[in-house]
């Protein structure tokens, strides 16, 4: 945790990024499953929608959490 500290990072921006890294990986999963079957909207493409659901989520709670009004799960 010291090498984190030195470069400017916390635990809970670790934390953030393996959630965003996670739903990428799912979602290469979901593609790549796709790609084979030879169908559009393949590997790449869910790539990026799993990510863009992940930051607007985080983005949904950030601002719950920095309000303290509000419902996360309300988009």
């Amino acid at each position: 945790m010291e090498f984190l500290t030195a470069i400017g990072l916390d635990a809970g921006t670790l934390e953030g990024v393996a959630k965003i890294v996670a739903s990428m990986i799912v979602g290469a999963l979901v593609g790549w499953e796709r790609e084979r079957g030879n169908q559009p909207a393949g590997l790449r493409t869910h790539m990026l929608v799993c990510m863009g659901a992940c930051l607007v989520m985080a983005a949904s709670i950030w601002y719950a959490d920095l309000t303290n009004r509000g419902d996360a799960m309300r988009l």
